[in-house]
C-alpha cells in the first residue's frame, strides 16, 4: 500500500450569515420545533435549553437578517406560543433544501477524492 487508508466519513457544518453567523444547526433545529409546536419554551426544552438563551439566539439572527422569524402569540390558557413569521418558514424551507442538497454535492466530492480502494 503506498498511500494511508482513506477517511470513509466526512461532517459538513453549515453557517449562512450576513454580518455574523446566525443561521445554522441551533436556529434552524429551534424553528423547525417552533413550526411543530407552536412555541418556543417546549423547542427550548426539547433543546434542553434555557428559554432566555433561546430567545438570544433567536434576536441575534433576526437581527443580522433583518426580519423577524417567529411571532409571540398572546392567548389565553392554550392559545398563547410561538410561531413563525411567513419569512421565517420561506427561510427554514430554503435552508433545509440547501443543507440537503450541499450534502448531496459533498457526498458525490468526498466519494470521487476519498472513495478509493486501498
Amino acid at each position: 500500500m503506498d498511500h494511508p487508508p482513506y477517511p470513509r466519513h466526512f461532517k459538513l457544518k453549515l453557517q449562512l450569515y450576513n454580518t455574523q453567523p446566525c443561521l445554522g444547526k441551533g436556529v434552524v433545529t429551534l424553528l423547525q420545533l417552533i413550526s411543530e409546536g407552536h412555541s418556543l419554551r417546549s423547542a427550548s426544552q426539547s433543546m434542553n435549553m434555557a428559554y432566555s438563551k433561546s430567545w438570544k439566539i433567536i434576536h441575534a439572527a433576526e437581527e443580522d437578517l433583518g426580519f423577524s422569524l417567529i411571532i409571540k402569540q398572546k392567548g389565553g390558557a392554550g392559545h398563547a406560543g410561538s410561531v413563525l413569521t411567513p419569512e421565517g418558514a420561506d427561510l427554514l424551507k430554503n435552508y433545509q433544501e440547501f443543507e440537503s442538497a450541499s450534502r448531496q454535492a459533498v457526498g458525490a466530492l468526498f466519494h470521487q477524492y476519498f472513495g478509493k480502494e486501498g
